[in-house]
């Protein structure tokens, strides 16, 4: 079968084309590394995990809900990934292994008393912001709403820029991320999940896979570094999206995350 090299697509801001391109760019732009005061707008990565059986209570349908309107009322600051998760004699169609190895990652960051597992499980930026459970879809809306209010600050001080490149049904992503401001940064991974939007208000922004890169282990202030992440796999025949991350090496804090459409 012969292989088919995808377009390429990049989340591109301008100014940080400027600063990639030209040497006597103004120290005062915020999107340049070597300016210390440098920042970039933050979007917060919200990772809920789920059951969708046939289970006689609401409280996953509710949550969903509320992620859905959430998202809509914050869609240039918010990134949504749901896991769905098989929980004992209640089958979850949408389960993937990936979803409990990312669980069980968030569950041994949190503090013992708090590691206990349950759906709906919503984190916000890693171990950030948690909620557990919902008694209604208005409830959950309104403890969903304080919790990214809480996340401050807006901006961060890290700049992705992601190309992608397809061959049959694997996708590779080339990323390149800058550190911005005046510190360096130790021990950093990016996440790459691949997301799909199914049939029924219920099976949206379902993850399919996810992969880590190597570890960074330093990162300077105004350096940039390109990180491979290959063999991520796609469905042509589902709308997905590919979602990046920067996260720390234990996985429990998320810096920064974006998305790009990658099938319709």
């Amino acid at each position: 079968m012969a292989a088919k090299l995808h377009s390429k697509y990049s989340l591109i801001f301008l100014g940080c084309l400027l600063w990639m391109s030209c040497g006597n760019i103004a120290r005062d732009n915020v999107l340049d590394p070597l300016n210390p005061d440098s920042t970039h707008p933050r979007k917060h990565l919200i990772e809920a995990f789920v059951n969708i059986s046939d289970h006689p209570s609401q409280y996953n349908q509710w949550m969903l809900e509320a992620l859905v309107d959430l998202q809509s009322q914050n869609e240039e600051d918010l990134i949504v990934a749901v896991y769905h998760r098989t929980i004992d004699e209640f089958d979850d169609q949408d389960v993937s292994p990936v979803c409990d190895i990312r669980y069980a990652d968030l569950l041994e960051a949190l503090d013992e008393d708090d590691a206990i597992a349950g759906v709906p499980d919503v984190f916000i930026n890693g171990t950030s912001q948690r909620i557990q459970g919902a008694s209604s879809a208005e409830t959950a809306l309104g403890r969903l709403q304080v919790a990214v209010h809480d996340e401050i600050p807006q901006n961060h001080q890290f700049y992705m820029n992601v190309q992608i490149g397809q061959i049959d049904t694997n996708l590779n992503a080339t990323v390149t991320l800058a550190r911005l401001g005046n510190q360096s940064t130790n021990d950093l991974r990016i996440q790459a999940m691949i997301l799909s939007d199914l049939n029924g208000v219920y099976r949206k922004q379902v993850v399919r896979d996810l992969k880590l890169s190597d570890l960074i282990s330093h990162l300077d202030a105004g350096e940039l570094k390109h990180i491979e992440i290959t063999g991520l796999t796609i469905n042509p025949n589902e709308s997905q999206h590919l979602v990046i991350a920067v996260i720390n090496d234990e996985g429990s804090y998320v810096y920064q995350a974006e998305t790009i459409q990658i099938t319709q």
